[in-house]
């Protein structure tokens, strides 16, 4: 007799069901650690960018002022304000002129906290300090992952 018995088939079936299902499995928990990274660098790389943004202008300043959720850069003669970082329905803004440029992607990140001090900052600070914590706007597909990060960071300025 030439072929396979039905108990063959069937051991054959089962063995294949349950390489399928390991290999299924294995296969979505890749797909959602990618996820995962994906949206952990996204929310890295925002906070990043708006730390040294922050960082980079704080350092080149000669009067900074405020405290709290808010931190003015006023000119070289600590008259005039020539930037303002602040924290704006759920954003870091950075306005110049009156004009506010957001220094996250708010379709996919959203800044829990933003905290300039130590305490109020009255102008003749020679520091500042950069408490900012951002997350994910939404979790990522098929999980309730949701990308956080919390960055600190004491600036001194430069000129005096």
């Amino acid at each position: 007799m030439r072929g396979f018995t039905i108990v063959e088939l069937m051991v054959v079936m089962g063995i294949f069901g349950i390489v399928s299902s390991v290999a299924i499995t294995i296969y979505f928990q890749l797909v959602q650690a990618s996820n995962r990274a994906s949206i952990t660098a996204e929310v890295e790389q925002n906070a990043s960018y708006a730390m040294e943004m922050m960082t980079r202008e704080i350092r080149g300043a000669s009067c900074v002022g405020g405290g709290g959720e808010t931190l003015e850069i006023k000119d070289a003669n600590c008259e005039e304000t020539v930037i303002t970082f602040a924290k704006s329905d759920g954003n870091l803004v950075k306005i110049v002129d009156s004009t506010p440029h957001n220094l996250n992607d708010p379709n996919k990140v959203v800044v829990k906290s933003l905290v300039f001090g130590p305490g109020s900052l009255d102008f003749t600070s020679r520091s500042v300090t950069i408490d900012l914590s951002m997350e994910s706007k939404k979790p990522a597909p098929h999980t309730q992952f949701k990308g956080e990060i919390s960055l600190h960071e004491t600036v001194s300025l430069r000129k005096y």
